[in-house]
C-alpha cells in the first residue's frame, strides 16, 4: 500500500511540474484526467493480487503503454 501512495505522490508532482510551464485549466484538467487513469490502473494491479515489492507502475504501464507517456 505504500508503494501506492509514492507512486501517486511520484506521478501527481511530475504531472504538475510538467504542466508549469504552461498552466492553464485545459493543462491542468489533462494532468487531473491522466493521474486518475493511472490511479485505476495501478488500483487494478493491487486488485490482481500484485506482490507487495512489485513495482506497480511498471505493471500498470506494462498494460497501457499511453499511461507512462502521459507521466513523462
Amino acid at each position: 500500500m505504500r508503494t501506492l501512495y509514492v507512486v501517486l505522490v511520484f506521478t501527481f508532482f511530475t504531472a504538475c511540474s510538467a504542466a508549469t510551464g504552461n498552466i492553464n485549466e485545459k493543462n491542468m484538467s489533462r494532468a487531473a484526467a491522466d493521474l486518475l487513469r493511472l490511479t485505476y490502473a495501478v488500483q487494478g494491479e493491487i486488485m490482481r493480487g500484485a506482490a507487495p515489492g512489485d513495482d506497480l507502475l511498471a505493471l500498470a504501464c506494462g498494460r497501457d503503454p499511453a499511461l507512462c507517456a502521459a507521466v513523462s
